[in-house]
């Protein structure tokens, strides 16, 4: 199972694109999903209770998040 890097739609966060180039200079097999910030995703379906604070980036291992 791959981590998951949880992005915002537009890609403007810093601290998403340094998650990104960490996980590329580590090789780590990852996917991007995109939060729709703009349209109150992250407000919706379980993404708070996992992220604690509901915003980006996340990472998601196996259930196991750090945002």
């Amino acid at each position: 199972m791959k981590i998951i890097l949880y992005s915002d739609a537009f890609w403007i966060s810093p601290w998403v694109f340094t998650a990104h180039v960490a996980l590329r200079e580590k090789g780590a097999a990852f996917e991007v999903r995109e939060v729709k910030l703009h349209d109150g995703e992250q407000k919706r379906d379980g993404y708070p209770s996992s992220t604690l604070t509901g915003r980006v980036p996340a990472l998601d291992h196996h259930g196991f998040w750090l945002a």
